[in-house]
């Protein structure tokens, strides 16, 4: 599934895909579907697994069992005004800011790994 340190190849319906490891933002799970978003916009869809994919994901957090985040990414983490149990995770690609919201245990194991 890897092809070098620095790109991940994914097997699509009919072809492969190359991504820059750096490129991507986020990994996302739906059903047995793995989705890939990138710093441009663009996603990608395939069968696998979050445990999987993040073996190759060396600085990526998992912020819930169904998603991980690139850690260069993470612009910020607050406490949710409206639950003070929630926090607020916020990435950015450069243009756009995303925001998910997570516990306050996940919000602690990500500041460990930052």
């Amino acid at each position: 599934m890897l092809d070098s340190d620095v790109f991940l190849t994914i097997k699509g319906a009919s072809e492969y895909k190359q991504i820059n490891i750096n490129d991507i933002i986020s990994v996302t799970t739906s059903d047995k579907y793995v989705i890939v978003n990138t710093v441009s916009g663009t996603r990608f869809k395939f069968i696998s697994s979050i445990k999987e994919i993040s073996r190759f994901l060396n600085n990526f957090i998992q912020v819930d069992k169904g998603f991980i985040v690139n850690k260069y990414y993470i612009v910020s983490l607050t406490k949710n005004s409206k639950n003070t149990d929630k926090y607020i995770l916020t990435m950015t690609n450069g243009v756009n800011n995303i925001d998910v919201e997570i516990s306050s245990y996940l919000a602690k194991k990500v500041l460990e790994q930052l």
